[in-house]
Parts: structure tokens; C-alpha cells; sequence
């Protein structure tokens, strides 16, 4: 008897006992990827918590109601005084896992809903990065020679995006196993660092303006488009032959346009400048280098 009553007092003992977890360590999270996977099972480490912090409950009042038959059977007996004491200190047990699953139910469950916001943040952003795949049309040229060569219109070409599904994210069993034990080790979200530095860096759009000829610089597209005799292809002037535009990590360039000398025909006036400027690629030319594609 003296056994089954210390081992009584063990279970009981060891329900009120929460174990104490270490932060976890974030090294497998390094994308958009990684984090929606650790956000995941993050939630199903949170979600299982909670659920064994219920199922505790009714275990619990279980044994209290049994110590209360088990009191009541043995009130004569030599362990009287020791049955008429675990009732009481059963049903505070019990009493006090209510209010530990209520309070561990308030925490979590907002930070189940914070992971769920973030994971949609996630997929969402990866869709935006998905459908920002913009394509131009090429500007052809007049056909004609010397300073009357260059284009219909003064560079201006028309942009479409394609809508495409994000990639998928590939499954590595090695970084899911680590992404699993980092969740498991979390003791809260919100002591953790944001993990935010792969959506939050800025990115630019490399355009890549494509010419057939041997164009060098952007003056012929945005001053004299074409001067065809100094940029010629073949006897017609200078022609777009693509525009493509790619995302790239910002970095810091410096693009020398040069002079076209060998121009002859007198600059467009300011007015005539400023709206070729506010045409579409001529905004672009202005500011981007064209690659040049014999």
C-alpha cells in the first residue's frame, strides 16, 4: 500500500510539472520556403500541446473521484489519515490544470493565428514574386536611312505580365528534420526573431533592352532614335529586338552613356525630349544599359 501511495504521489507530482524547453535554433530557416515549413510545424507543436494539456483534464478528475471512493473505503483503516488527505490535494491538482490549460490556451492560441497570418503572408508574397514576369513587344523600325531612320512611334513598346504559379518548394528530409526540431524546441513564438530579412530585402527589376545593329549606347533610343547611319542595321537604322526584365538583389551601377558625335540631325526640342522621355522605354533607356546583339 505504502508503494501504490508513493506512486500516487509521483503521477501527481509529475502532472503539475511543466517541462522547460530552450529556444530554438533558426540556422535551417532561410527562405520563404523554410519558414512556411517551420510556421507549420510550429503550429502542430503548439496545437499538440494544447490538445495533451486537455486530455490531461479528465485523467485528472478521474483520480480525484477515485481518491474520494478510495478515503471513503478505507475511513477505519491504518492509512485513514493518508487517504482523507489525497482527495483534497487531488482535486486542487485538477483544479489547478483547468487553469493552466485556460491560461496556456490564451497564449497559444493567438500565436497559432499569428503563424497562420504569417504563412498567408508568405504564400502570398511568393505568389506576388510569381506574377511580376513582365514582357515587351518589339519596337521595329522605319526602314529608313540616315536622320530620318528610327522608329513608328519614338520608343514605345507595349508591356504584358504573365501570371505563373510560384515555384514549389522542394522537400529536403534532412532541413525538414531540422525545421521540425527547431519547432519543437520553441517555447513561444513571439521570443523568437522575426525572420524576415529574405522578404524584406528590396529588389530591383534588371531590364535588358536587346538591339539588332551595332548600337553601343542609349543616346540613339532616347535622343535620335535610330541615326541610322551611325547605328545601322544593315542599311535600316537600329531595331529592338527584345526587352526583358529580371529580379535582382540591389546593387550599386554606373552606367556611362555616351555621345552620339556622329549624329547630324539637330536635337529635338525640350518639349519633344520630355515626351520621349515619358514614353515607356524611354524611360527605361534613360536609365538602363542596352545590350547589344549583333
Amino acid at each position: 500500500m505504502q508503494a501504490r501511495l508513493a506512486a500516487l504521489f509521483f503521477l501527481l507530482w509529475a502532472w503539475t510539472e511543466q517541462s522547460q524547453q530552450s529556444p530554438p535554433d533558426l540556422s535551417a530557416i532561410k527562405d520563404e520556403c523554410t519558414e512556411i515549413k517551420f510556421l507549420r510545424e510550429l503550429a502542430e507543436h503548439y496545437k499538440s500541446k494544447l490538445s495533451t494539456m486537455h486530455d490531461k483534464q479528465p485523467h485528472l478528475d478521474k483520480e480525484a473521484n477515485m481518491l474520494v471512493l478510495a478515503a471513503a473505503k478505507h475511513r477505519a483503516g491504518v492509512q485513514a489519515k493518508s487517504y482523507a488527505l489525497l482527495p483534497a490535494a487531488a482535486k486542487e491538482i485538477a483544479a489547478e490544470q483547468k487553469l493552466r490549460t485556460a491560461a496556456a490556451a490564451e497564449r497559444i492560441e493567438p500565436l497559432l493565428a499569428e503563424a497562420q497570418k504569417r504563412m498567408a503572408q508568405l504564400e502570398m508574397q511568393r505568389a506576388a514574386k510569381a506574377t511580376l514576369a513582365t514582357s515587351y513587344t518589339a519596337a521595329k523600325n522605319t526602314g529608313a536611312t540616315g536622320n530620318k531612320a528610327g522608329f513608328a512611334s519614338p520608343c514605345v513598346v507595349t508591356a504584358s505580365r504573365t501570371f505563373a504559379n510560384p515555384e514549389k518548394c522542394t522537400e529536403d528530409p534532412g532541413t525538414t528534420n531540422a525545421l521540425k526540431q527547431e519547432a519543437a524546441a520553441a517555447e513561444a513564438i513571439t521570443t523568437l526573431p522575426t525572420v524576415s530579412n529574405w522578404t524584406a530585402t528590396p529588389y530591383t527589376d534588371e531590364i535588358t533592352i536587346k538591339l539588332k545593329g551595332k548600337a553601343v549606347n542609349t543616346a540613339a533610343l532616347t535622343t535620335q532614335e535610330g541615326c541610322g547611319d551611325d547605328n545601322t542595321a544593315s542599311s535600316h537604322g537600329v531595331a529592338i529586338t527584345g526587352i526583358t526584365t529580371a529580379h535582382k538583389p540591389p546593387k550599386v551601377e554606373t552606367t556611362e552613356v555616351k555621345t552620339n558625335n556622329k549624329c547630324t540631325s539637330p536635337q529635338p526640342d525640350d518639349d519633344e525630349a520630355t515626351k520621349a522621355k515619358k514614353t515607356l522605354t524611354g524611360a527605361l533607356c534613360a536609365t538602363q544599359t542596352a545590350s547589344t546583339e549583333t
